[in-house]
């Protein structure tokens, strides 16, 4: 969205002066409702086509209506098997049934994985439970996915 408002800045600037008389009275009477950035934000939101809330969006997948979650545990695990099977006892059935994507991390003790955001707060509620635990593992919202495992391509790392 960003990207989307710059190339507007941009193009704005394209904008002939001898349009501009036909637009000021409604630009003046914006500016004195919603103020000049609000009144500008809006303008650029609406021409860039993002009037609706932003919906939340996977770090691993990008699926709109998911959040990523990072589970990290003090020692090394081989499988993801093993993060299920502990967020099986930490979360509901319904929560853990929707749990996708499970990706482990480079570290071998770091597992990401996406769940829909109506389980945001049950997850959350479930971290704090956990970092009362002295067992040192921790759960939390993922900021970024840096060192995500790569997927091996076969068993002899050449595919097939």
């Amino acid at each position: 969205m960003k990207a989307t408002a710059r190339d507007i800045a941009i193009s704005l600037k394209m904008v002939s002066e001898d349009v501009l008389p036909y637009f000021t009275d409604i630009a003046a009477e914006l500016i004195s409702e919603e103020g000049a950035q609000t009144a500008l934000a809006k303008a650029l939101a609406l021409i860039s086509g993002h009037t609706d809330k932003v919906q939340q969006r996977s770090l691993l997948t990008s699926q709109e209506g998911f959040i990523t979650f990072v589970a990290h545990f003090p020692n090394e695990f081989h499988s993801p098997s093993y993060v299920f099977s502990f967020l099986r006892r930490m979360l509901s059935a319904q929560a853990c049934d929707e749990i996708k994507g499970m990706k482990k991390m480079n570290d071998q003790r770091t597992a990401a994985f996406d769940i829909p955001v109506q389980f945001k707060e049950e997850v959350e509620e479930a971290a704090k439970r956990i970092a009362a635990d002295p067992q040192g593992v921790t759960l939390e919202a993922a900021k970024t996915l840096e060192g995500l495992e790569e997927e091996e391509r076969g068993r002899n790392g050449y595919g097939g």
